[in-house]
């Protein structure tokens, strides 16, 4: 069969290839299936129409929740021109809703929910069959959901992929790789903590997957030996989950001499000793970024983090004593949070000396037992997750101890600490890359795909311009710079 997969996701700081959309593609070439690929945000108008205006079998979008809008009005733009076509969505977002996604997105055939690689080659057998799909064949593909007259039907999850090595190098060269700014590669999939607020689990269940280092860094060979050095992002929920595969690996990259930088997701303060971190430095390991989420030890007993106080911050000072820059991250809003729990993990963040500081809204996702805590214990302000993005300084919920109002105050105390020099502006942070994809996508534009982004670009504008310290007048220049191009 000939399948097309699109990827509608925001790129954030990962400007890279998306590996599941990778990982597919691979998987389904070797299944002897010929996959085509559109990345939305680094494509044009021009190759935008050659993708959609080609035939397909079967066409895979991914997208997260904030994408989905986007993901939708590519339905759109597909059904104008391949009515019957079936589309299968997939991503963290169909993980998240489920059968919601079926009974809101009418032009949708099918969705995958956890693990998609197993669950997408069974449908694309079964539909390279000729006739139309029957319930009793439907029902025995893991993962899918799918409507069954006017009713929407739901499989178990496929069973976790145990060997990661087993799975195909990503066909990359149908990417547009000279127009990422990194490469990206994971070493595993999944996390075996159960965090509150985590949607991960919805994916990839409870359990923590690896591969061997000596295959991540033959592939980030092949990666070099083929489109040159760029830093690597390893995308992961939990790098460090065990410290002897990462000096494994760290010591094969300097063996090897691969000269690269780069930088770990998902690492974790109670999970490192000084050889693991000064080997990950000598191996070219620059950053680490760490999800502290609060200071306050019965809100990490709460959200089942799983360590303490004190664990963070040895944690931590290990990480600053081998050189590397530490980013941390916390949280606001978090089952027992209040207006003093967040001054207290604002002081604990001073008092750490990092490098970078980060404050967030909780955002409460279905199926997380965040979400539920907001149902028995609080109230939703809002529950369009469509249109909620990480960096929102609004509050989507509040509770009788920690009202909106205090969510408030307690991301604008932060802010000093995030930027202490003062807010940088939107547009020193988004400014130019916003315009680069806009001028390559106003090239040659599919109005419906363009107008989608669009909105997706104005929210995060409009949340931009609330920000203080200068934030608003940046907003306004990237408004008026998108504008014009």
């Amino acid at each position: 069969m000939k399948i097309g997969l699109v990827d509608t996701m925001h790129k954030g700081n990962n400007r890279a290839p998306n590996l599941a959309i990778a990982s597919l593609a691979g998987f389904l070439f070797s299944r002897s299936h010929e996959v085509g690929i559109l990345d939305l945000y680094f494509s044009g108008g021009r190759d935008q129409r050659r993708f959609l205006e080609s035939h397909w079998d079967l066409i895979g979008i991914t997208a997260t929740s904030f994408a989905f809008p986007v993901a939708q009005a590519t339905i759109r733009e597909i059904r104008l021109r391949n009515p019957d076509v079936p589309i299968v969505l997939g991503g963290p977002h169909a993980s998240i809703m489920r059968e919601q996604l079926l009974e809101k997105e009418k032009e949708l055939d099918y969705a995958i929910w956890g693990e998609g690689e197993i669950p997408l080659v069974e449908l694309a057998g079964l539909l390279g069959q000729g006739s139309r799909p029957k319930p009793q064949d439907l029902v025995k593909i893991p993962g899918l959901i799918y409507r069954v007259g006017d009713k929407v039907a739901i499989n178990p999850p496929a069973e976790r992929i145990k060997d990661l090595d087993s799975l195909p190098l990503p066909p990359y060269h149908l990417f547009p790789m000279d127009r990422y700014e990194i490469h990206a590669i994971y070493t595993s999939r999944g996390c075996p903590y159960a965090c509150a607020y985590c949607a991960s689990w919805t994916i990839f269940g409870r359990s923590w997957v690896a591969r061997s280092p000596l295959k991540v860094v033959e592939e980030m060979e092949y990666i070099i030996a083929h489109w040159g050095r760029k830093p690597f992002a390893l995308v992961e929920d939990t790098f460090n989950l065990k410290t002897e595969r990462v000096k494994e690996l760290c010591r094969l990259i300097i063996a090897r001499k691969l000269g690269i930088s780069w930088r770990p997701d998902g690492i974790r303060a109670d999970r490192v000793d000084s050889e693991m971190l000064d080997l990950m430095k000598k191996s070219g390991c620059d950053s680490v970024s760490v999800g502290i989420e609060s200071a306050n030890p019965e809100v990490l007993k709460n959200i089942g983090k799983g360590e303490t106080i004190v664990e963070i911050r040895e944690g931590i000072l290990k990480m600053k004593s081998a050189g590397l820059s530490v980013c941390g991250m916390f949280m606001i809003g978090n089952p027992g949070d209040t207006l003093e729990t967040i001054r207290e993990s604002i002081a604990f963040a001073k008092s750490l000396q990092l490098d970078t500081v980060r404050f967030y809204q909780a955002v409460p996702y279905p199926n997380t037992r965040l979400w539920t805590y907001v149902e028995q214990e609080g109230r939703f302000l809002r529950q369009d997750i469509e249109n909620i993005h990480d960096f929102t300084e609004e509050p989507v919920f509040e509770t009788k101890t920690f009202p909106a109002a205090d969510r408030l105050e307690a991301y604008q105390l932060a802010m000093p600490h995030m930027f202490p020099e003062g807010q940088p502006g939107a547009a020193a942070l988004f400014g130019p890359r916003i315009i680069r994809f806009v001028r390559r996508l106003r090239a040659e534009p599919m109005p419906v795909l363009f107008r989608a982004v669009q909105r997706r670009l104005r929210c995060m504008i409009s949340a931009l311009r609330r920000w203080k310290f200068g934030g608003e007048e940046a907003g306004k220049l990237i408004h008026t710079r998108y504008s014009r191009q």
